[in-house]
């Protein structure tokens, strides 16, 4: 089940490093921004938005949570990685995983979901420990 806008920040909050990214990231179509969640103006169509909340705005859950991790070596990295790799097949969980030299970016995203569910949480709180 996806986690909403509200418990998804307050999860965040126990995990350091990590953020929100998606639809609930500001941008040039939403109407303001608040921790993890985005509040759209309603579509002046009538549809599902404009009747969201009394004719004005919706909030969404992001689609994923990211964190970006600088290592001290290139070697360093392939370990985290490799660690991170352990712990993703224990869970059956895998997040996407972007290596940049001595930075790893992970994102943790339930795609049969789509979104951020209690799993991601789960695995974003392994990756911590496996930072430290």
């Amino acid at each position: 089940m996806l986690l909403d806008a509200n418990r998804l920040a307050t999860e965040l909050e126990a995990l350091p490093g990590w953020s929100a990214v998606g639809p609930a990231s500001p941008g040039p179509r939403s109407g303001g921004s608040e921790a993890t969640g985005v509040t759209r103006e309603g579509d002046a169509s009538g549809g599902p938005a404009a009747r969201a909340r009394g004719g004005g705005r919706i909030r969404q859950s992001p689609d994923a949570i990211t964190r970006t991790v600088e290592t001290e070596s290139f070697p360093a990295a392939i370990a985290l990685v490799n660690a991170v790799a352990e712990a993703a097949e224990a869970a059956d969980h895998h997040p996407d995983i972007d290596i940049r030299w001595r930075t790893v970016t992970f994102s943790l995203s339930t795609h049969s979901a789509g979104g951020v569910t209690s799993k991601d949480i789960a695995m974003a709180a392994k990756i911590n420990e496996l930072t430290r």
